[in-house]
């Protein structure tokens, strides 16, 4: 039995080993909105069929940051264009970036260069609606794949701070959210 839709969704990635404050649910449900929240853990297979066909619809919006929004890129990847609006933070595009001044670590996920390429060759479905917010300099954000997702519509948004951190303050992102929440 799918979830049947009967008011406006929305649909929370976070990053990892991150959690859903108290002040941000009580915003999502001011707004009227149900949401769910689908932990990083998750497969993208496993998001593809918690979305796919029961929340494909343009009242459904999805918030991901970080490694969030890159499992929800991988599961729209496959699927037709999401006719629902998108709110991405600090985008995790699988492979990170990093500076050895910064972290002697590396990640990359499976899927991530096909994803990459596809988002580079212009064969992604993005969504109706897209907006990113991230730094220009963040190490695990490639600035170069948000601006090739804003590239396929007029419309999509970019958002960029000078800096290099991975995640905003909270007031920002609360303020970010209550705007998304009401266009």
């Amino acid at each position: 039995m799918g979830i049947r839709i009967n008011k406006k969704h929305l649909l929370l990635f976070p990053g990892r080993n991150e959690k859903i404050g108290v002040e941000f649910r009580k915003i999502i449900t001011d707004f009227g909105y149900s949401s769910k929240i689908i932990l990083p853990t998750v497969q993208p297979v496993d998001v593809k069929k918690e979305i796919y066909p029961q929340l494909f619809s343009d009242s459904t919006k999805i918030i991901a940051r970080s490694y969030g929004c890159f499992i929800i890129l991988r599961a729209l990847s496959g699927l037709p264009t999401f006719p629902g609006s998108v709110l991405f933070f600090n985008p995790c595009f699988g492979l990170a970036k990093y500076k050895k001044d910064q972290m002697a670590m590396r990640f990359r996920d499976s899927g991530a260069e096909k994803l990459q390429d596809k988002i580079k060759n212009g064969k992604y479905p993005v969504p109706r609606n897209l907006t990113i917010y991230t730094y220009r300099d963040d190490w695990q954000s490639d600035f170069s794949i948000c601006e090739d997702l804003i590239s396929y519509n007029k419309s999509f948004i970019l958002k960029e701070k000078e800096g290099s951190e991975h995640a905003f303050p909270e007031k920002y992102l609360i303020n970010a959210i209550q705007d998304f929440l009401t266009n």
